[in-house]
């Protein structure tokens, strides 16, 4: 088969979601599949036709954009199997990144991990079944602009931009204690767009942390959102809010991997920024 000169290296499965659309932002050559289109196994081995032979697929694919059910199994699972599947009926040369998540990694976790879990069970076996190379990344919180209601900092911004339009005093949270580790999704972006760069060097059983190192809380991406914002705001917990969890990563596998020094480049105070900028067509409807 000849292929055309311009062959995408790079393919986003999910190229409409949030880590997906900032990986083709990124990377502007980047051939962008819609994760609706697994829903048509024909159109989705259409768009998987004429890639360059070191072709990689970035699955992004998910349904974390939905607040009704963040854990649809079918946006992840189903979604990995009709992949692999189509890539095998199409013979194309592509290899396969799945974007999972750190909540694999830890105890329980909820509904989310637990869809998370069974889609990099289902990657794995079809790799195996059809002798497609593939590799898994953790990725942690993100952070930045046009972030989903269903991701905490996603949800904080939009309830304070409710309070301050609706000329509130105070905003309320839940779990305020609670640390996690938080990524630009712009740095996420770049950081899915290197390792795919070097899938090889990538171990194929114990996946790279995306990640920042650095623990944030609850109430600091409150408080740095209301700095944000510039409104006299004050944050308030409900009793038996009392999540103390710590999950932070490390990114030194990942930096050594790559050559960096770190993974993050955008400065928190911009992430903040431009997260509470962005979410302002949430409230007033602008589609731009």
């Amino acid at each position: 088969m000849t292929l055309a000169p311009d062959a995408p290296r790079l393919i986003v499965f999910g190229g409409t979601g949030s880590i997906g659309r900032a990986v083709v932002a990124a990377a502007p050559s980047a051939r962008s599949i819609a994760g609706m289109v697994a829903r048509s196994p024909r159109a989705l081995r259409d768009r998987l036709h004429g890639v360059a032979p070191d072709a990689v697929v970035v699955h992004a694919a998910g349904s974390v954009a939905r607040a009704d059910d963040p854990a649809d199994p079918r946006a992840y699972v189903e979604s990995t199997r009709l992949l692999f599947e189509a890539i095998a009926a199409t013979g194309s040369p592509a290899r396969v990144l799945t974007l999972g998540s750190v909540a694999e990694t830890l105890p329980g976790s909820g509904a989310y991990a637990s869809v998370k879990r069974a889609q990099r069970a289902v990657a794995q076996a079809a790799s195996e079944r059809f002798g497609i190379p593939w590799r898994h990344v953790h990725v942690h919180n993100v952070v930045g602009p046009d972030l989903p209601a269903t991701l905490a900092p996603g949800a904080i911004v939009r309830r304070l931009r409710q309070v301050i339009a609706a000329g509130g005093r105070t905003l309320s949270i839940i779990n305020g204690s609670a640390v996690r580790d938080y990524l630009d999704v712009r740095d996420v972006a770049t950081l899915v767009i290197a390792v795919t760069e070097r899938f090889d060097a990538l171990a194929r059983h114990q996946p790279l942390e995306l990640c920042s190192g650095i623990g944030r809380s609850i109430h600091a991406i409150a408080a740095a959102l209301v700095a944000a914002s510039g409104a006299s705001i004050e944050i308030v917990e409900p009793p038996g809010s009392d999540d103390s969890s710590r999950v932070v990563g490390d990114p030194a596998p990942l930096a050594a991997l790559l050559g960096l020094t770190t993974g993050s480049t955008i400065a928190f105070s911009d992430s903040i920024n431009d997260l509470w900028e962005s979410s302002a067509r949430f409230v007033t409807g602008d589609p731009s």
